[in-house]
């Protein structure tokens, strides 16, 4: 998850879906790896 959250390219990307689709304009691309880390944290807990 450290690659996806620091990404130069993936914000890159989430920049421009901002700029087409007005609404994710005000989603951080930090809240959506939060959100990303949830739910693989969930998942990963489902299989114990």
């Amino acid at each position: 998850m450290e690659f996806i959250k620091e990404s130069d390219v993936l914000k890159e990307h989430w920049k421009n879906y901002q700029s087409k689709f007005s609404y994710v304009e005000d989603i951080s691309y930090e809240d959506t790896v939060e959100v990303l880390e949830e739910i693989k944290d969930y998942f990963i807990m489902e299989e114990v």
